[in-house]
């Protein structure tokens, strides 16, 4: 789940996220919402999001699958890239960094 804004049915218009409620942790973004820019896929049957400043590409075929695929993609990349005590590549610790620049824990869910 997810706090969501700017959503107007099933186009081409940004989502924009300012706090994620996944399974495991609530992450909120630190300067403000997250806008998140769609475009279709080649066939134009999915939308997809590619956010490089988060590393994240997925697809889904309707705006609210979207946005259950960027949750999910969110606290995934947060349990993996900074939650951990795992030893890290230099370019997962970057993204680990960057992650923590942009949002911050809230609480478990």
């Amino acid at each position: 789940m997810a706090d969501v804004y700017e959503t107007h049915g099933e186009d081409l218009s940004s989502i924009t996220i300012g706090e994620v409620k996944g399974s495991h942790v609530k992450l909120r973004f630190r300067q403000e919402p997250h806008a998140f820019t769609l475009t279709w896929d080649p066939e134009g049957e999915l939308f997809v999001v590619e956010d490089k400043q988060l590393d994240i590409h997925v697809y889904a075929p309707t705006r609210r699958e979207l946005i259950s695929q960027l949750v999910e993609q969110i606290e995934f990349l947060w349990l993996e890239y900074v939650d951990t005590f795992d030893e890290l590549t230099p370019g997962a610790a970057e993204l680990g960094h960057r992650l923590r620049q942009l949002l911050e824990y809230v609480e478990e869910a």
